[in-house]
């Protein structure tokens, strides 16, 4: 099983040490033979480019005779994976930067409704007044990173999308997602 997840020849250390607690004996020889059965399948072109979509690390669990198979997938998996997490990260800093300007306008809805008080003092409604001044500066940082960012997902998207096209002269199929 470790084998066909990927894990690293060094997995079995890790064996060793909570069998010790038990005073059980790993059988490093028999370990490793089924760690390499399991290799067999892990280290194949479709499952490394699986792997790489995935965005999960790479262990160096193949051996030499097929770590440059399972790579020849991998590495356009990853490249998918990383244009897609690009846009996903992008895309996230856009609604962050919308829910901070939802709050920072509810912050000043609420400042407004507090100047209404009539038995503030003017040092009172002067501090205030900085507060709402402060939060309208704050909502108009926190635009502008929101356009910086929108304005860079069609890029990302067009990287993307000649990703996509790059994986897919190799023989793979990607699903539209990109846009």
């Amino acid at each position: 099983m470790d084998g066909a997840e990927g894990a690293p020849p060094s997995k079995v250390n890790h064996y060793q040490t909570v069998c010790a607690k038990y005073s059980v004996i790993v059988d490093q020889a028999t370990y490793e033979e089924g760690r390499q059965e399991g290799v067999k399948r892990y280290c194949t072109r479709a499952n490394g480019f699986h792997v790489g979509m995935n965005g999960d690390r790479y262990e160096n669990a193949c051996t030499e005779s097929n770590e440059r198979t399972f790579l020849s997938g991998y590495q356009p998996g990853r490249l998918m994976w990383s244009a897609i997490n690009n846009i996903r990260e992008v895309e996230s800093a856009v609604r962050s930067s919308t829910y901070r300007i939802q709050n920072i306008e509810n912050k000043i809805d609420r400042l407004y409704v507090e100047l209404e008080d009539t038995s503030l003092t003017d040092k009172q409604r002067s501090e205030i007044r900085n507060e709402i001044r402060w939060a309208r500066r704050e909502i108009e940082n926190e635009r502008d990173r929101r356009r910086t960012n929108e304005l860079r997902i069609p890029d990302l998207k067009n990287r993307c999308n000649e990703a996509r096209d790059r994986v897919e002269s190799l023989g793979f199929v990607v699903a539209d997602v990109c846009n």
